[in-house]
């Protein structure tokens, strides 16, 4: 288990959360600019025409929307890691495994569905712009959280 125990507290390590804001405040600021800026970011790396920003804004919002869902659940997951941070059983790191492991699969089939929504509305390059560019901005956090959440004892 303690092959689990590690590989859960390195998939904790990938998720941008207010909660563990409370670990640094660099992190809640680096959240929040990225989400205050995601829209111009995003706007400015595609480059879209009017009537590309028309399609896409609706189908982006859409998106977004399952992101967040999807987020909520994998702070409730590192929420239980805080908390039991320290007394961690192998049966709490196994849920959280478990549970987390399922997050990322959602997480893949929403981003294989959406690439197919992205692709009807978009050229193919600006799609895989897209989803280029959310991983970019992912990879900000994750390496400040790498930073700040420590290994299960």
């Amino acid at each position: 288990m303690n092959k689990t125990a590690a590989v859960a507290c390195v998939t904790l390590m990938v998720i941008a959360t207010p909660l563990l804001a409370q670990v640094s405040p660099t992190i809640e600021l680096t959240v929040e600019v990225l989400d205050e800026e995601r829209d111009a970011i995003i706007a400015n790396a595609l480059d879209l025409t009017k009537e590309e920003e028309e399609t896409f804004r609706t189908v982006y919002e859409s998106y977004r929307a399952k992101q967040l869902e999807l987020r909520k659940r994998y702070r409730a997951l590192i929420t239980e890691f805080t908390k039991n941070y320290g007394t961690l059983t192998d049966e709490q790191a196994d849920k959280i495994m478990t549970e987390w492991l399922q997050l990322d699969r959602e997480t893949l089939e929403l981003e294989t569905k959406y690439y197919e929504k992205f692709r009807s509305v978009l050229p193919a390059k600006k799609a895989a712009r897209l989803f280029q560019v959310e991983n970019k901005l992912r990879s900000i956090v994750d390496a400040q959280l790498a930073k700040e959440i420590p290994l299960i004892p």
